[in-house]
């Protein structure tokens, strides 16, 4: 994937370009899922040191923390904003992917899986109305792996802009008209779509959200976080003051600095190319600060549709791949935005070329290519 990667990057730069034009700063964070096996692993809970996976992670230049998952042999890699920028958090994304399996590993496991589905766990699911004790129900969960993408921007006084003039409203909105026909860009291998089709094939509506594919408000697959977060708990909320117990009985609450879209569609997968994901947050990211001021030049290249439910395969006439082949937003976007970053002297020729667009798609397109052909 390395000419996608070389071509994505320069995407990157062009959009950070073209929205800090617009007098906004990027901010980009990746949640990597992955699952692991272990030898002697008791069926409902975990048993690897995270602190000392932590501690060996921490030797490696990538801004991140790995942590215990929902499901007992799930773990979660978040990166950790500390100022880097979108191509900074992608290379993390990157090389988490690659050491975080060496790692755990050492620590045990016998081992370890980045795909979107592993299949039979774990035994045993959630009890009715319960996040966290297990029922009677002791039949096989096909645990679904998922690497999601959190989208936000800094205004001129480093301030989170997404609560600002309905920023993460048309974040989100422009989200859900554009995942459809990009699917391809982070549901990237057949077995994405048995992850998608997991909540209703084996009855997993308690563990996961998001009744449709793709669906809004702040517990969708799509997620405006503002108040309040994906389990209805108050964002932001601080403890003020504690009684003779030490129980909370003030708290403030500032949510505005934490305020982000979530898409929550990405599939787990070693196909999986943080650049191109990151190429498209920051499309749809500046599509979305255009339409707040005003600006609707690139409105008319906009998915006209909404669409509720993804393709149910990588391949067919109707399939991930056929629906990237044909669609233009990903590639006109890009290749506009490029564009403006020449006409304004944002960037040097070489670094915003006129096709970048259609040089991004064909490379996603031909890594396909071969298998397309038989499939289809």
């Amino acid at each position: 994937m390395g000419i996608i990667s070389r071509y994505a990057r320069l995407a990157i730069g062009i959009l950070e370009a073209q929205i800090e034009a617009m007098g906004f700063t990027p901010v980009v964070h990746f949640e990597l899922e992955g699952t692991y096996a272990m030898n002697g692993a008791k069926a409902h809970r975990h048993v690897l040191d995270f602190d000392a996976v932590n501690a060996e992670l921490a030797a490696h230049p990538i801004q991140g923390l790995i942590k215990p998952e929902f499901w007992p042999c799930q773990w979660e890699w978040a990166s950790q904003f500390e100022g880097q920028g979108p191509l900074k958090t992608a290379a993390d994304l990157e090389a988490a992917m690659k050491i975080i399996p060496v790692i755990l590993l050492r620590h045990g496991c016998d081992e370890v899986f980045i795909r979107p589905v592993m299949w039979n766990g774990v035994q045993g699911k959630m009890a009715a109305g319960s996040r966290k004790i297990f029922g009677p129900n002791e039949s096989p969960v096909h645990i679904p792996n998922s690497i999601q993408v959190n989208i936000s921007a800094l205004n001129r006084q480093d301030e989170n802009a997404i609560p600002e003039n309905g920023l993460g409203e048309r974040l989100q909105e422009c989200l859900l008209k554009t995942s459809y026909e990009c699917c391809l860009l982070y549901s990237p291998e057949e077995e994405a779509f048995e992850r998608l089709s997991l909540k209703k094939k084996y009855d997993l509506a308690l563990e996961l959200s998001s009744p449709q594919d793709i669906s809004g408000g702040h517990q969708g697959s799509i997620a405006l976080y503002k108040e309040l977060g994906k389990h209805n708990q108050k964002i932001g909320e601080t403890p003020q003051l504690y009684d003779a117990e030490s129980n909370v009985v003030a708290t403030t609450q500032d949510w505005r600095p934490l305020s982000r879209v979530e898409h929550r569609l990405g599939s787990a997968s070693l196909h999986y190319n943080p650049y191109a994901n990151v190429a498209f947050a920051l499309a749809n990211l500046s599509d979305a600060i255009m339409l707040t001021q005003g600006d609707f030049t690139h409105l008319a290249m906009m998915p006209k549709e909404t669409h509720t439910e993804l393709p149910a395969s990588l391949f067919g006439d109707k399939g991930a791949y056929a629906l990237f082949r044909d669609s233009t937003w990903f590639e006109g976007k890009l290749n506009a935005c490029a564009d403006y970053a020449r006409t304004e002297r944002l960037l040097p020729t070489e670094a915003a070329p006129a096709n970048i667009g259609g040089m991004l798609k064909k490379a996603m397109l031909d890594y396909y290519f071969l298998s397309a052909s038989v499939e289809m």
